[in-house]
Formats: structure tokens, sequence, C-alpha cells
């Protein structure tokens, strides 16, 4: 009997990756990686190609394709569906998740005229239910890492076969991914991988992990083709007399599974601690460095489970209003395909839905993917033009108004829907009485889509001093120390709110803007902190306002009473937010409105305030005056704010601090808009300024 080895191969890239990004992918791993496949006809595998992946080498590389077919049809390479544009299947609609997986198994079946068994599960995150949508979607196995069968209660020595898992009934096969080949391939010498496969004896072991770790991973490409270790590695597992290279398919048919296993839900390890707020995450990382010391630590470690994917739609609120908006577009569109099931529109609508799922944005790990904007504006992009399909029915009439109350993202409190043909806005009155969203449809753009300082776990390491050169060996990146990007910077700064946009506060008078949008200072009245209580009132002639007025400010007793009204008409480009307030006892001070917006780049040609010199949308500084217009001439855009009285204006970028496989970035995400004016009110006057936003394509 031999030891049983399958390789699986899972190559991706996310929706709105720079196609620089995608084309590098092709040229140092994809690309090479097939040659050297080539040149071994005795080494078979699983091979994942994500929707999205796909159809850029479809456009830009068919060639490639064409030559992956005949490995196809040898059975050399086994493909593997999954969701076709690589979502997070649990967190979505039924019909989605069913539909997402049917999608890509006939798209692979067109391609290569074979219809995959298995399939790839977006970053491991499984949910016991995803048994029953894979099994119902046509699907006979899937991977999963060891992790999750340790979890299960099985000890590593089961773990040489493969099980069966069910939900009501209805289940697949699934396959354990070894950690520790997924750590040696190919970071540590060929000799080594082979004498830990010789240590396994019988049964099955399973090496399934990115496909850009062949070649993308920082020092892989030289590693894998200039070094050669992937034609040694090859070479080596043809010599031996006592390892096959089967591909899953194969082995389901030979073997019989060793019994049934029910996973809890969970993901790989990384992604678990991920996942945790800070200061859980801080802890984890402390006990987990305390159990590696014991000599039992590889019994104790699967133990320290971290959290799961979900929490990052509450640690990333950016991510979660994301999430809502796809969740309500999803189920407005099921309820019109039900009614009219094969109209094109709706299915381009769906087909943009799911590109819209893709889940790269919503999360963030050792990759960007949150922190990354261009990945973020793919994502609303998407969705928005899914809603224009979904909403064109309405093209034609004439201009229209929809407004309406809703708990959108499930926290208990309501937010405020409103759109016309040209804009999208959501307001959410729990949350400062904010704008946190402001799409144009258009284009299409959400300007409102930036990104709030936070702390985050790696943070600390950003400060840490240069220590020695760190091991000339390539390592996972799960391992290689964020320092070797040679960058250091100063201790990030936090914000005291989201960055959302119409925030209010009372400052001292002559207050220093910029130090306030660094998050220092206090208020006298700060409404970015308060409730506030809502209403809507329809206006008659197509127009609507939202009224809101704080009920809880901070601190407490703030004397302040604060109206502020959002005005919307159907046909146009523009809002308008008035304020009003009065207060028993006199007021002195600054009132600020604060806006945080995003074009499609900070320093890149062609964004810049529309001032003497042109100032990019990242650079800082203050004007005095009664209006401020940011322009992008890249999507052909303008955004114009206007009021009446003269006001002080601070603009800034907000900068974020995240950490990739390359170390630690400072990222662009948008830009900080403080207007203040100054204020001096006998008690019970009012004051009240209008602010009008003005958007128009150029």
């Amino acid at each position: 009997m031999k030891l049983s080895l399958i390789l699986g191969v899972h190559c991706h890239q996310p929706l709105g990756n720079f196609p620089e990004v995608f084309e590098t992918a092709y040229e140092r791993a994809y690309a090479p990686f097939l040659r050297v496949l080539y040149r071994f006809p005795g080494i078979r595998l699983a091979l994942h190609l994500s929707g999205v992946l796909f159809e850029w080498l479809k456009r830009r590389h068919p060639d490639w394709l064409d030559e992956l077919r005949p490995l196809v049809a040898e059975r050399r390479i086994e493909l593997l569906a999954g969701g076709c544009y690589e979502p997070i299947l649990p967190v979505l609609p039924d019909y989605d998740q069913v539909g997402q997986i049917q999608r890509h198994l006939d798209l692979l079946e067109r391609a290569f005229a074979v219809r995959p068994r298995g399939m790839w599960v977006a970053e491991r995150v499984w949910e016991p239910s995803l048994a029953r949508t894979l099994a119902r979607a046509g699907i006979r196995y899937t991977f999963l890492d060891d992790f999750h069968f340790l979890q299960a209660g099985l000890d590593r020595g089961q773990l040489s076969q493969y099980f069966l898992t069910e939900d009501q009934g209805e289940g697949v096969a699934v396959f354990p991914i070894s950690q520790r080949l997924r750590y040696l391939i190919p970071f540590r010498p060929v000799e080594e991988v082979l004498s830990y496969l010789g240590t396994l004896g019988q049964g099955v072991a399973v090496m399934a992990d990115d496909g850009e770790k062949f070649g993308v991973w920082p020092g892989t490409h030289s590693l894998c083709y200039q070094e050669k270790w992937l034609d040694r590695f090859f070479e080596g597992l043809l010599s031996q007399d006592w390892v096959g290279v089967e591909t899953p398919g194969s082995l389901l048919d030979r073997l019989s599974p060793a019994g049934t296993v029910y996973v809890p839900t969970a993901s790989y390890p990384e992604m678990a601690e991920w996942s945790l707020p800070v200061g859980a995450g801080s802890a984890l990382a402390r006990v987990k460095a305390r159990v590696e010391l014991l000599p039992d630590s590889q019994e104790l470690l699967p133990w320290l489970r971290g959290g799961h994917w979900r929490n990052f739609l509450v640690k990333y609120p950016e991510a979660h209003d994301l999430y809502s908006r796809m969740l309500r577009l999803s189920h407005a569109l099921a309820k019109a395909l039900a009614s009219d099931p094969n109209d094109p529109a709706l299915r381009e609508s769906q087909e943009e839905l799911w590109r819209g799922q893709c889940n790269d944005a919503y999360w963030h790990g050792i990759f960007g993917g949150l922190y990354l904007p261009h990945l973020r504006r793919a994502l609303w992009q998407a969705l928005l033009k899914s809603e224009r399909l979904l909403l064109r029915k309405r093209e034609g009439i004439g201009p229209w108004l929809q407004w309406e109350e809703a708990d959108c993202d499930g926290d208990g409190r309501p937010e405020f829907i409103l759109g016309t043909e040209s804009l999208a806005l959501a307001v959410c009155p729990a949350n400062g009485g904010c704008l946190s969203e402001l799409s144009v449809r258009s284009v299409p753009l959400n300007i409102l889509d930036t990104l709030t300082r936070r702390p985050e776990v790696y943070h600390d390491r950003s400060e840490t001093p240069a220590g020695p050169e760190p091991p000339s060996e390539v390592r996972t990146i799960h391992e290689s120390p964020p320092e070797r990007s040679g960058l250091r910077f100063e201790k990030p700064r936090y914000d005291r709110h989201r960055r959302v946009s119409m925030l209010e506060a009372i400052l001292p008078p002559a207050a220093d803007l910029a130090a306030w949008d660094r998050g220092e200072g206090t208020a006298l009245c700060d409404f970015g902190a308060a409730r506030w209580a809502a209403h809507l009132k329809d206006e008659g002639q197509n127009r609507v306002s939202l009224i809101l007025r704080a009920s809880e400010a901070w601190p407490q007793g703030c004397p302040v009473d604060l109206t502020k009204t959002l005005s919307l008409a159907a046909g146009g480009t523009s809002l308008s937010v008035h304020y009003s307030f009065h207060s028993p006892p006199p007021v002195e001070g600054t009132f600020i409105s604060h806006w945080n917006l995003t074009l499609t780049a900070g320093e890149a040609p062609g964004r810049y305030f529309e001032l003497p010199g042109r100032p990019s949308l990242a650079s800082q500084g203050e004007i005095r005056g009664v209006g401020l217009t940011l322009v992008d001439e890249w999507i052909g855009l303008a955004v114009e704010l206007a009021w009446s009285r003269p006001a002080q204006v601070h603009y800034g970028p907000i900068h974020t601090l995240s950490l990739s496989e390359a170390g630690f970035e400072r990222i662009y995400q948008g830009t900080s808009l403080l207007l203040g004016w100054e204020v001096g009110l006998a008690p019970l006057e009012v004051w009240e300024e209008t602010l009008t936003i003005t958007i128009t394509e150029r």
C-alpha cells in the first residue's frame, strides 16, 4: 500500500484588483506552474480557478486555457468548482449559495466539457449547513483544513483518510488539508518535504493551498522556477515507490470513507485569529505563545480557536454596510426573478450581484482586503450596477423618489434609505445621525466609501526597532516578519467616530480643526456620539426631507438643541442639509460639520481640489470660504459643497496603516473635510445654515 498524495491548487484574484496585479500573478505563478506541470506527466492535481480569474484569463490569456484543456481531458488535472465569484458562502441567502456554485459549474463545463464533482470553499469558511448546500448544487466533495477536523474531536492520527458530513440527510465527502504540508511546500527543502511524507505511512495526505504561493508570494518565484524547487519536488515524488500522486475524484471512486464527521463552524487558524476584536486577538496571541512552549502544544493549539468569520462584520462596520446592502439587493432581486425568471436584465443584475459578493473586501488579515479601497470600490460598483438593472423599469417614467425606514443592518435600530434615479443614500440616526452612503448610480460610485482608523493587533509591531536581518530562506507569509518591508511608522492615530459623513460637534472658540481631525481635543457638545430622533416628511412635488433631532449628546447635559434636515428631490443630483440650533444659555464656540469623502485616488493625476494650484485630494490645508469642490477627471465626476456664510475649512487625507504579505502599508482611504463656523449666540437665539452637496459629471 502506498501513501496517496493529493495536490490541490487554488487560484484567485479579487474583483477590482489592479490589471498589473493579475498580469504579475499570471507571469510569475500561473504560467510557469503550468509549464512545469507539462514536463511531469505522472503528476496529477486538483485545480480551482475562481470565476473572477477565469473571466480575466479568458479575456487576456485564452492560450493558457487552451493549454489547460488537454490536461483536463487526460484527467491529469481535476477541475474544482466553487462559488463562482469566490463568496463566503454561509453568509449568503440559500438561493445565492446554490446559484453561485451552479454558475461556476456551468462556466467550467462549457469551457472544458467536464462538470466538476468537487469544489473549493472560499477561505475554508465552513458552517455545518454548507453540507446540504453543496449536495443540492451537485457537489460530491470538498477540502477543509485539518484544524476543522481537530475541532470536531478527531486526533491527527485519524486524518489520513476522508470523511462524510451531512446536514438534514444531504451531504458531501470532506478531505482534511494538512497544515504541516501547507507550511512545508514550497518553503522547505524538497528533501525535508519528502522525508516528512515518508513518515506518514499509508493513507491519504492532502496539500491544497493558494496557487500564488508558487511564484507570487515573496521570494517564491525565484525559489520555484529559478532554483527549480517545483521541478525537484515533482521529480522527487515520481522517484519514490511508496507514494502515488492522485486526484481526489479518483481516490473517492476507489476508497470508502472513514466515517461521518460533523465539522463545527471554522476556517483556517489565522482567519479565526484575525476575526477577533483587538483585545481578544492580543490575548489569544499571548496565550498561544505560552502554549507553544509546552511539550504537548500540538494537542492543545487546536482548542485555541479564536473567533469565526462573521465577526468581521462586527469588527468592521464598513464590511457590514456592504453586507447589508448586498442582502437587501439579493432579496429584492430574488423576488423580481420569481415573477419573471427569464428577464435578461434581471439575469444580468444577478450576475453583478454575485460579483458584489466576492469575499476579499469583506474582511482583513495578512492581505489588505477591506483596507484596499479599489477592492471595496469594485464591490460597491457591482452592487450599484446590479441595482440599476433591477430598477430599469423605472427608466422613462420621469423623475422618481423612494424612501423607507427599516432595520437594514439587523442591529435593532432603524435606518433610513432614500434614493432617486441618480443618487442612493443611507442615514443612521443611532450612529450620530450620520450619512453612511451617498452613491452616484450612473458612475457607479459610493463617495462615502472611506475606512475608519482603528487599532489592529499588528500595529504594535510597526514601531518595533529594526532588528537583525531575517533568515535568508523563503517563508510562508504567515511566518514572514512584517519588518521585511523596511518601513517604520509613527504610532497610528485612531478615530473617535466612524469615518462617515454629516457628523456635527460644537468645539471651543477658535478651535484647531486639524487637531480635532487627528482625534485630539474635546468638544463642548459632540453630536457624533449622539442618538438622533428621526422622521420622514413628504414635502410633495417629488421632494422628501428627513428631520433629525439630537436626542442624546455627549457630554451629558449639553444644552444645545440641534436639528438637521436632509432634503432630497427627484430629478436632481444634489442634496441639502439644513442646520438649526439654539440653547437656553448663551453659546460661544465653533460649530463643525464633518464630511469624509472618497473618489478614486488621492495622489493620482486628475484627482484634485478645485483650488489655486489644484492640490491633490491627498493634500492637507485650510481655506476660508463658502464652498469647495473635489474633482476626479478619471471617472469624470465633481463633488461641490456650498454654503452661505463663510466657514473655516480644514481638508486632509485619511491614511490607514495595514499589513500585507509584503509588510506595512500606508493607504489613502479618502479625504476629510471639516467645515467650521464661529458661533456666538444669546440665550435661545437661533443659528441656521444650509449645506448643499451637488454631484456633476464632467
